[in-house]
Parts: structure tokens; sequence; C-alpha cells
């Protein structure tokens, strides 16, 4: 925001400008520069009221102690206006004016006030618009010109339908959603609410009559139709918060300069709605000498809070403020503790060094770290991200098609609902480094997720990873292969063998993943996670090159660790056997391995698939698996006779599944 220095010298006297820029940065305001006589102000959002000339000016005087300067207009004409007003959204729009004038041909605007303007950043484009953003630079209310011949019937406020169509002074169009805050007439919408004008009932050359809006709309209104994707001087001081109390006096400013600098006649006036009640806080003497550490003296208390417009009432126990209706970030004790500190100076409040205990905290063997979880993917060379806990809903709902909490104000477009999972926005993450010609990819992200469309949502905490293309970097001695099911689901063993806790892997059933080549992970009977293939209908949505493997697991069960029980190893040999096995397609390896440690039990020590053949010899519909079995006594040698007899025992209990040894 951009200050002419002569500009806001109309309103009080002023310091020398590096005594300005040096007073503000001790107050909390960021002085970008002074070029050429212009203040130029970096200012957080909670400073609404300083978005004007008269809004500095009034932070000057307060810090500089000077008077400041009041102007006096004429009174509008108490005639009324040629058609009705209507406000149906009241809750939106508290309070509204509105004055009618004639602008003759002739009208141009003054070249002092283009020159104030430009130096303030705005250009000129139209007598009434440079006089309507004259009064907005000056006293911070931002208002809008219709061209009164364009309106058909009557004015209402009032909101948008689903679906209504509306077109802005920028050519576009817009489908309104429903609950949107416009200004219409019969024959449709004029203008969205604190945000822009339409084409029909814009001011042109050949416009005469103006009918000239003064309104308060709540910053919640403005704040909610961001996903718009305009951006106005207007809904940038609404947004922030405008003077409830201003309207009125701005369109008396309004029409003094109308008939001032363009010689126009005004016609009548009408409003509706009224102020709202300002907001009454106590401030407690003993809070605020707690807070700040030092006893500031009462009237210098009272000073302070007046020359910033509070109408301030001392007790015996602190001060009763009002807050003026211009600083709507005047809502509770504290507020109130930061504006006393800022303009005492900060710089006057008492130094400490500041003193904390030290908590060392303990590690718990029943839990594992989560950051020693993400060292071994970062050692098996992922990288961490970090994504918005907002999404895409539409690119959402491919990964998962239950209900999500949508957001009512979302920061863009596809950013609309919270993430029920880590995917969705992990594969855009890939598209965007694969566009980029970053082959090998490996990524994972830990955050919460939130499932379930309530409010509040439920909240779990995943830990996702994906991997994509070659298994290794290209080098010479290593084939250029890509990485599989099999990178992946070692991946994922890793991160289980953590916690020491027995787990199943079996045939997959997420719908965002490839049937035959994802899997779930199972434990202490409940499913805590997924991983595999991206299934091929979902690469051109996400727009990623495969094969693409994911998985994400619950955090909860998967950092659970189950403490280590010290044994003595067995003293007796081992026995191992290798079983040639015909298994059925429809019998999976889990099912196998099952019914195998079920006959073995205490016998049974390691057990593996070590092969796995279709093809030539081998029936139709059947693969041959090649199986490793070691088997121990606990307190002795075992004998060939009873190893013979245990795996025949195995065998006949595997042809239960149409399981055959292979000759």
């Amino acid at each position: 925001m951009k200050y002419p220095i002569s500009w806001l010298q109309a309103w009080t006297d002023l310091a020398p400008p590096e005594r300005i820029a040096d007073t503000l940065t001790r107050s909390g305001i960021e002085v970008d520069a002074i070029e050429n006589d212009v203040v130029i102000l970096e200012l957080t959002a909670n400073r609404g009221d300083c978005l004007s000339i008269l809004g500095l000016a009034r932070e000057l005087s307060a810090l500089f102690q000077t008077p400041l300067k009041t102007t006096k207009y004429s009174a509008l004409p108490t005639a009324p206006l040629s058609l009705a007003l209507q406000v149906d959204a009241k809750h939106a729009c508290p309070h509204v004016a509105y004055l009618e004038a004639t602008v003759p041909a002739t009208a141009a605007t003054p070249d002092w006030m283009a020159a104030r303007l430009q130096a303030a950043g705005f250009a000129c484009i139209h007598p009434v618009v440079d006089v309507l953003h004259y009064v907005m630079a000056d006293v911070g209310q931002p208002l809008h010109a219709f061209d009164r011949d364009a309106i058909q019937g009557d004015l209402v406020i009032r909101l948008a339908r689903a679906g209504e169509a509306f077109i802005d002074l920028q050519g576009k169009t817009h489908t309104l959603t429903q609950g949107t805050c416009v200004i219409a007439d019969a024959a449709g919408i004029l203008a969205i609410a604190g945000l822009i004008g339409g084409q029909r009932g814009a001011v042109s050359a050949d416009t005469r009559r103006v009918l000239i809006e003064s309104a308060y709309f709540t910053p919640e209104t403005v704040q909610s139709i961001r996903h718009y994707a305009v951006h106005t001087e207007a809904s940038y001081r609404f947004e922030r918060g405008v003077d409830p109390a201003l309207p009125m006096a701005a369109l008396t400013a309004c029409g003094h300069w109308l008939q001032e600098a363009l010689g126009a006649t005004l016609l009548g006036v009408t409003q509706q709605g009224a102020v709202p009640t300002p907001v009454t806080i106590t401030l407690r003497a003993d809070f605020l000498e707690a807070y700040l550490g030092v006893r500031i003296p009462e009237q210098d208390v009272s000073d302070i809070l007046s020359r910033l417009g509070g109408h301030v009432k001392a007790g015996k126990q602190g001060w009763s403020v009002v807050a003026p209706s211009w600083r709507h970030d005047w809502q509770i004790e504290v507020d109130l503790v930061e504006e006393v500190a800022r303009v005492y100076g900060y710089d006057r409040l008492p130094k400490a060094t500041l003193q904390a205990g030290v908590h060392v905290s303990l590690s718990s063997e029943d839990t594992i770290p989560l950051a020693r979880v993400k060292s071994v993917l970062t050692d098996a060379g992922f990288h961490e991200i970090m994504n918005y806990s907002f999404v895409d809903a539409a690119l959402q709902s491919l990964i998962d098609p239950s209900p999500a909490l949508a957001l009512r104000n979302p920061i863009a477009e596809d950013k609309s609902v919270l993430r029920m999972q880590l995917w969705s926005s992990m594969l855009k993450t890939a598209s965007y480094n694969q566009h980029r010609q970053h082959e090998r990819i490996r990524l994972f992200e830990a955050g919460v997720c939130f499932e379930g469309g309530q409010c509040p949502p439920t909240e779990n905490t995943y830990l996702a990873g994906l991997l994509a293309g070659p298994r290794w970097a290209e080098q010479w001695g290593m084939d250029k292969a890509s990485v599989d099911f099999y990178d992946m689901k070692g991946i994922v063993e890793a991160l289980l063998a953590l916690g020491q806790q027995a787990y199943k892997i079996v045939s997959g059933t997420h719908t965002a993943l490839h049937p035959g080549r994802s899997a779930d992970v199972h434990m202490n009977g409940a499913c805590i996670g997924h991983f595999g293939a991206l299934h091929p209908r979902l690469m051109e949505a996400f727009e990623v090159t495969g094969p693409v493997f994911l998985f994400a697991l619950h955090t909860g069960p998967l950092l659970n660790r189950e403490r280590s029980v010290p044994y003595m190893p067995s003293k007796w040999p081992v026995v191992r056997r290798d079983l040639a096995l015909l298994v059925p397609e429809a019998v999976t390896f889990s099912q196998l391995e099952n019914e195998v440690r079920r006959q073995l039990l205490d016998w049974l020590g390691d057990f593996g698939l070590f092969d796995v053949y279709q093809g030539k010899g081998i029936p139709t519909g059947v693969r041959s698996m090649a199986v490793r079995l070691t088997l121990r006594h606990p307190e002795r040698t075992l004998e060939d006779g009873e190893v013979e007899a245990a795996i025949a025992r195995v065998l006949a209990a595997l042809s239960e599944f149409g399981i055959q040894l292979r000759s």
C-alpha cells in the first residue's frame, strides 16, 4: 500500500520521513520503503484499518501525539431514490447506502486528484470511478458505481442460486455457487458483493445517471468467495475488515467530490441496516503488569488507548474500553495489552533472560520412534515429502470414493477437501517430477488423514510411500530394470520387521491398486495397510508413467513393538528338507505356509520359498513352488524316521488343497 506524504498531511501533521519509518517499524508495522515522499507499507492481515490515508494518519496521530484533522462535508439530499432497495442477505450486508446523481458529459478528473491517485498506485479509468477510488484510498471504504439507466426494476442484495451465470467487468463468465452474496435487479445479477461488478450496469463514457453503492460486507462473506480467483482493491479491504460505521460517511464524501470535482447533481439517497454494536473489553491492571513485566502508569494506559480511538473508562481494577468501529482486531483483553505495549514502546519494557526447564523424554521399548521408521526409508533411497492436508476432491475420489469433509473456504480449487489418504498428493508429486525428467522416484510421507465426511472427522496418522522408475541408478554394470512388486514388498517387510510383531500379507483388495499385484497387511486380525501397483485406470488420471508402486500403513500398529524375550538357541542340529510342490493357482502361498506351520508346530524353524516355475512340463493352472523347511527338536536330535513321518504328514495335509509333490 502506497501513502503519499502530502496526502497524509491533509489529515495530521507529520514528523520527518525517516522518523516516520523508524516509529512505524518499532510499533510493529513494516515499512518497505519511503520513495519520492511516498510511504510504502507491508501490512499484516489484522491491520485492515490502515488500508487508507485516514487509517495510517490515525496511527501516526496516535504514535506522535498529534491531533487528527477533521473534514466536514455538506449533507446529502433527503430525496429518496428512483428505485426501491431490498436487502435479503442481512447477515452478509448489515448496512448499505446508495446515492443517485447525474454527471455532465464534460466531467473530467481534476489533475490534482489524478496525481494523488497515481501516487497511491491507482490508474485513472473514468471520472466517476476515479472519484470512488479517491474516496476508497482516502477513508478506506470501497464504493461501486452502476449505470442507473441499465438497472431494470428494483435492487436486491441476496444470495445467489447454484448455477447462476455472471459476466464480470473483465469479461470473464462465472458460474456462481449457492450462497454467494450478489447485487441484482429484475434482469439478473449486477455484481458479486464486495468483489467485482458486472458488464451489465457498468459505467461508460455514455453514462449520465449513476447509482453509487457504499456497503459494509462482513469479512467472512468476501473471504468465502476466493474460489472465483478474482482479487480486487475492494475485496482486499473487505476481507480484512472495513469500518462498519463508514458507509454513510464515505458516501457523503463521495457526494461532495462528485459535485466539487465533476460538477455532478445529487438526486437522492437511501440506506438500510444499522451499525453493529461495538465491542466492550475489560483490561485488568494486574493482568497488564503480569503480561508485560512492568507497571505502566494508569494515565499513560488511558491516553494510549484513547489516542488509538477507544472510549476508555478507568476503574479501580483496570479499564473498560469500547473498541473503535474500525479496529476489528480488538476482541479480547490481550489485544489491548499488545496495543499498549507497541505504542508505549517495546524498547521500554524490561529485558529478562528466558528460563525453561529441560525435560528429557524417555523412549519406551514398547514403541518405535517415527524417526527410526523414516531412517529405514531414507537409507533405502527414499525422499520425504510434505503435502497440504487439503486435496483435489475429484482426484481423491478416484483413490477413495468415501465422502470427504469439504472446506468452507478453500485456498484453491484443487484443495477443496480434507485428505482421507496420502496417495493422491503423492501421485501428483510423482507426476510433477516425471514431467521434469526424473525417472527414478522414491517418495514417502507421514501425516494425518481425516476419515469420514462428518465434522469433526476421525483423525489417523499414516505412513505412505511410492516407488517408480529403474531399480538402480544408471550404471554400466547393472541392467536398467524397473522396480516391481517385490521391491515394494521388501520395503514394507523391512518396516514391519522393526516392531518384531506377527503379521500376515494376503491378497489385496484396495480398489486403487492393480488386482493380482497388490496385497493387504494384517496384524492382530485387522488390516493395517496396503501395498502394490497403481491400478492402470488411474495412471492417466494422475498423469504418471508406470509401473508405479504404492504402500500405506497405519502408524499406530506399525510403531508398536513386541519386547524382545531372550532365549537359549538349541544346541541340537537342524534337518533341512526341500520340497518341490505342484500348487493350483487358486491356492495362495500364505495358505500353504499356514498349513505347514500348523502341522509341524514347534519343530519348524525356517520356512521359505526359493523358486516358482510355470511352463514346459507343468500342467496348465498349476505352479511349481520349491520351499525350504528346517526342522529342529528343542531337546534332542531328530531321527530320520521322525523327519520322514513329519514330511508325510505335511504332504497329506497339503493334498486337501490339491497340492502334490512334484516328481
